[in-house]
């Protein structure tokens, strides 16, 4: 998909557009829809994605990037959902 085509059109981008844009896999789009990790719009179950709110979402950082394994042990629940440093023992209550 050309990125002219895309920034010279209609503010309001579709799934395939976006990630054409954001230079990144659809599946990843529809990946962080679904977890609400990136500003979308839905009519009508349509969801569409706008430009500026795209740009301003980049541009605050707010993209989280990919989660690691060590970022994913850093942080745990035990069955309280209390969250406990990853050195410390899990301890069953």
């Amino acid at each position: 998909m050309d990125i002219d085509a895309i920034t010279s059109a209609s503010p309001w981008f579709t799934a395939n557009e976006v990630a054409a844009y954001l230079k990144l896999k659809l599946g990843t789009i529809r990946n962080m829809t679904s977890a609400r990790r990136i500003p979308f719009a839905r009519r009508k179950g349509i969801v569409r994605y706008h430009r500026n709110h795209i740009d301003a979402w980049m541009s605050r950082g707010e993209c989280p990037g990919r989660q690691t394994a060590a970022d994913v042990g850093k942080r745990r629940e035990n069955n309280n959902g209390v969250v406990v440093a990853a050195s410390a023992p899990f301890e069953e209550v």
